[in-house]
């Protein structure tokens, strides 16, 4: 039985996790409305402080949309990291707002 409350949609984007101050990059594995799975690159997230619980940051590039010149948009999402192993992390998202992707978050 799924325990799941939303759909995961399985999209690959660049994205960058903000653990304070420090930023790891790497890719999105999926993401529904409650919140995204995270595969980050080289190690970093195990070297990070980066805990279950902790407040946390994501800057998704490259969204699709109609409403900038260049067709993409930057996703940036809240919320608290809820599963980690190895190179994944799983944020459950607490907020989230979609800017122009030249502007930045």
């Amino acid at each position: 039985m799924e325990r799941r409350n939303s759909i995961r949609f399985s999209f690959e984007f660049s994205a960058e996790l903000s653990v304070g101050k420090l930023q790891i990059q790497g890719k999105t594995a999926n993401i529904s409305s409650g919140g995204l799975l995270m595969n980050c690159s080289d190690g970093q997230l195990e070297k990070s402080r980066a805990r279950l619980g902790s407040r946390v940051k994501v800057r998704i590039t490259g969204w699709p949309s109609s409403r900038t010149n260049d067709g993409n948009m930057t996703l940036v999402m809240e919320g608290v990291i809820v599963r980690k192993l190895n190179q994944l992390v799983a944020i459950r998202r607490t907020k989230y707002r979609f800017t122009d992707a030249e502007a930045g978050a």
